[in-house]
């Protein structure tokens, strides 16, 4: 047997040689074999260590005499393990000193599940910080998320940092028209997309000092990302569509007193390019006539609400789901005969209003967001009763000589109607915007022989004289505007009688009078 037995670590390499650690076995049997562990804990190797067998005491065989072979060996092996550095100075090989892979959830989805969005505008930043005195190269990777099939990636050079210090780096790029798969790494997931990080050093050939001090820090946000289509499960919501209003300009002729269509019909178009269940609420559709303060609400008691709404389908660009009114099934004459300048309305719509059947086949685009269109047709079917109708046009008499011995002066409005209605028409005469004066006649302009569809049978001509005094005559000069009120009124009161595009009422207006001649 051995006692006594005493090994030496040194380091050969540093100068001057430095002693790394000395360990004694007091006993090894004969044939047998011993093993004992080092801690390096804070120990500092420069390079190559050297064993040395610094002292071998044999336990001896006293006066009794062995047999030696000398093949026999005392062998010492030395074995450098599971070493796990605070820090080294070395030239160090090409590495990654970061090799991530991981899915990475998206936060605050409420109950929207994504499994695809391609996207309209929109960055990344990355910010990289690195204590390392060498080079640091990150690369940033988002495998599923592809434009023109090409991976998204951001590359980043982090020069090396001073003793004590660090370096910062930062790089931003636009994600628009990138399509981002939320599926995962393995394509079996929602709301996950899937990342991989990496941060390496290149062989430079310069001696180079890492510890586990050294840190590389990495941050990436996303910046005001905008989608234009989106795809999977997108939950329960509700989307607004007003209150709000809407000006009509269908009645901007000025009517007055009264008028009645025979029949009205109204549709309302909900369109959208959304592929989701929904339903729509309609709390309100007013027509308002804000000048005599009436108003009349679309009656929807014929339809049962919440109106179904038709779910797009992917492969075209728009889905219209309309519901159609009349006089059978609402109160749509009543609705425009108040002839109104304005439509109030107020609709809700509830998306996914089933829950989610895990079929994640939703989606919507941006491009035809959710809206709601009331069209109307008015066929100009009408009785009316002293509607009054306003126009202003434009008056020039400047150019006529003065006479003298005016005798007899008039003013006639040849009138051609065409309309199966009678009227009374009177005469505003303006000078810059103020009316001067007026003519009133009491002669009625009678209305044309049509058709039961409207056609012109044969028009009615009549002649409006309005007699005026000289002074009046002379002054025409002066007027450069001339209001005319028509007053209309079908015949017989109680019918309807239908207009055409074609139909007019043709006005001219001309002076008359005779000269006395001395």
């Amino acid at each position: 047997g051995i006692r006594d037995y005493k090994v030496t670590g040194v380091q050969t390499c540093a100068l001057p040689i430095s002693l790394v650690a000395t360990e004694t076995f007091t006993y090894i049997a004969a044939g047998s074999s011993e093993v004992k562990a080092i801690d390096m804990s804070g120990k500092t190797i420069y390079g190559d260590l050297t064993l040395y067998v610094s002292n071998i005491d044999v336990v001896g065989t006293g006066v009794s005499s062995v047999l030696i072979d000398t093949s026999d060996a005392v062998i010492s092996n030395i074995t450098v393990r599971d070493l796990v550095l605070a820090s080294a100075t070395a030239y160090f090989p090409a590495q990654n000193i970061v090799d991530t892979a991981e899915n990475r959830a998206l936060a605050d989805m409420g109950d929207v599940q994504l499994t695809k969005a391609i996207i309209e505008s929109g960055k990344i930043r990355m910010e990289a910080y690195s204590t390392v005195s060498d080079t640091v190269y990150f690369s940033y990777t988002l495998p599923g998320t592809k434009k023109d099939g090409i991976p998204f990636t951001m590359d980043l050079i982090i020069p090396p940092a001073t003793q004590g210090n660090f370096t910062y780096e930062e790089i931003m790029k636009d994600v628009s028209g990138y399509e981002f798969d939320f599926t995962g790494r393995n394509g079996d997931t929602i709301n996950t997309f899937y990342t991989e990080v990496q941060a390496r050093i290149d062989s430079t050939g310069k001696l180079a000092t890492i510890s586990l001090q050294d840190s590389v820090y990495l941050l990436l946000e996303v910046l005001d990302l905008i989608p234009n289509y989106v795809h999977g499960y997108l939950g329960q919501d509700t989307i607004r569509i007003g209150p709000n209003s809407k000006s009509l300009d269908v009645f901007d002729f000025n009517p007055s007193g009264v008028l009645q269509f025979e029949t009205v019909n109204v549709s309302l178009n909900l369109e959208h390019a959304l592929g989701i269940q929904a339903e729509g609420d309609v709390q309100r559709v007013t027509a308002v006539n804000s000048k005599k303060n009436q108003e009349v609400a679309l009656d929807f008691s014929a339809f049962n609400l919440p109106l179904s709404i038709n779910k797009a389908n992917d492969t075209i660009e728009k889905s219209v789901t309309s519901y159609f009114f009349d006089s059978n099934n609402s109160n749509t004459d009543a609705l425009f005969n108040i002839m109104p300048d304005r439509l109030d309305y107020d609709i809700s719509v509830y998306t996914n209003t089933e829950g989610n059947n895990f079929s994640y086949s939703d989606f919507a685009s941006k491009k035809y967001p959710f809206s709601a269109n009331l069209d109307v047709e008015i066929p100009l079917s009408i009785k009316t009763n002293n509607l009054l109708l306003v126009d202003t046009v434009s008056f020039d008499y400047s150019s006529n000589n003065k006479f003298e011995n005016i005798i007899s002066p008039r003013i006639i409005l040849d009138v051609a109607n065409e309309l199966p209605i009678a009227a009374s028409i009177k005469l505003y005469f303006l000078e810059k915007g103020v009316v001067l004066d007026s003519l009133i006649s009491n002669q009625i302009i009678q209305g044309a022989f049509v058709e039961e569809n409207g056609a012109l049978i044969e028009g009615a001509r009549s002649e409006l004289i309005y007699p005026i005094e000289e002074s009046f005559f002379q002054d025409l000069k002066l007027f450069d505007q001339v209001i005319l009120k028509a007053s209309l009124e079908t015949f017989p009161n109680s019918d309807f009688v239908k207009i055409l595009s074609t139909n007019n009422i043709k006005c001219s207006l001309r002076t008359d009078f005779e000269l006395k001649l001395n």
